[in-house]
């Protein structure tokens, strides 16, 4: 995405452990978190952020070193993060924080117009 775009990206959020920005070319979200970084539409997005959501709701039966193979669906592909059980509230972190950021952005959008 980024190489592809002549244009700086729009920085949305940012962590110790990662940070989001939107393409102002294609308007995908690229979420960079440690070992990975993938581009999403807004869909796409949402639908990473809820299955982690859920993958934290079962976290606990995991012990603190094990891997965790997380798989969500997006667009024609699926994606497998690994990760440890304490990534996936450092990564709920980043999804939540980008989230807050892209509604912020909506909210001023709809007040400038």
């Amino acid at each position: 995405m980024a190489a592809e775009c002549p244009s700086a990206p729009d920085h949305l959020f940012e962590t110790l452990d990662g940070f989001s920005y939107r393409c102002p070319c294609c308007n995908r979200i690229e979420v960079v978190f440690k070992h990975f970084v993938v581009a999403l539409n807004e869909h796409d997005f949402e639908r990473l952020r809820k299955a982690n959501d859920v993958l934290l709701d079962s976290v606990e039966r995991y012990g603190p070193y094990s891997s965790i193979d997380f798989h969500v669906k997006v667009e024609d592909r699926t994606l497998r993060i690994p990760l440890f059980p304490l990534d996936v509230l450092d990564l709920k972190e980043l999804l939540d924080g980008t989230a807050a950021m892209l509604e912020l952005e909506a909210i001023l959008a709809a007040a400038l117009s």
